[in-house]
């Protein structure tokens, strides 16, 4: 699922390089106003890692779905919202994935009984229950991993 070329290795690839960024200087943001329309806040790609971002993009939708927009005839910014939108999408699906093909139950130490793999009973304190109730404290661990 994250050989190298699936969308897994294009997802992690973004998420990766634009992690690292914060390491090195800060990305650059830009405001940009198009007549009447409303002010819009950019973020520059850091320039190392932005021809690997735009392959990792344009693998995965295209740049248009992940907010990268041309500024200049040489830069290219992001909309910091359409980019975190698609992130968190994309993301999930690869984390929904890779859950689905790890056999947690055959793993050493793990012994789930039927009623393990089933949500949490409604208990009628609302959609999810209560927050502090260990059944639903001990699923969100599990969601964790921990």
């Amino acid at each position: 699922m994250v050989d190298a070329g699936t969308p897994g290795d294009h997802v992690l690839t973004i998420l990766r390089l634009l992690r690292n960024s914060v390491h090195g200087a800060a990305l650059q943001g830009l405001a940009v106003v198009n007549g009447s329309s409303p002010m819009q806040s950019l973020v520059g790609l850091p320039s190392n890692d932005e021809a690997d971002l735009l392959a990792a993009m344009d693998a995965t939708g295209g740049r248009a779905r992940w907010g990268v927009k041309q500024t200049l005839p040489d830069r290219v910014h992001l909309d910091p919202g359409e980019f975190v939108d698609q992130l968190f999408e994309q993301a999930v699906v690869l984390l929904n994935d890779l859950m689905v093909a790890t056999p947690v139950e055959r793993l050493a130490q793990v012994s789930l009984a039927p009623s393990d793999l089933a949500p949490p009973v409604d208990t009628g304190r609302g959609a999810f229950g209560d927050p502090f109730d260990n059944a639903f404290r001990l699923s969100i661990r599990w969601l964790l991993g921990f």
